[in-house]
């Protein structure tokens, strides 16, 4: 099976109704995400993990601050991208903000 590198991008309105939401509500949203992986897990290398999203940095010879709205990662395995994408097709991600989207890379041999 080839292996990608699977980005999650959150829109600064879905980042906003995130920000203050307290633990239950973080947990009650995490669900979904779980039963995704749950009937996915074949081609689950890597579930990943949430990111600091805006706190990333771009490598310059001044480390200066850019906005990211890259939220997320997994790494995922599937025969082809075209399998990989009809698995994303319920994905939680696509589904809790219209604004959000999945950015998937497949891994090259070094």
């Amino acid at each position: 099976m080839k292996k990608f590198l699977v980005t999650y991008h959150a829109s600064e309105s879905a980042l906003k109704q995130f920000a203050n939401a307290t633990p239950e509500q973080v947990s009650e949203a995490t669900k979904p995400w779980m039963a995704w992986k749950a009937e996915n897990d074949e081609n689950v290398d890597n579930f990943g993990s949430r990111l600091f999203s805006g706190e990333g940095r771009s490598l310059n010879s001044n480390w200066e601050k850019t906005a990211s709205e890259v939220s997320g990662f997994s790494i995922l395995q599937a025969e082809n991208m075209d399998e990989l994408k009809k698995k994303l097709q319920s994905h939680p991600q696509l589904h809790w903000n219209e604004n959000n989207r999945i950015t998937i890379y497949e891994y090259q041999p070094m």
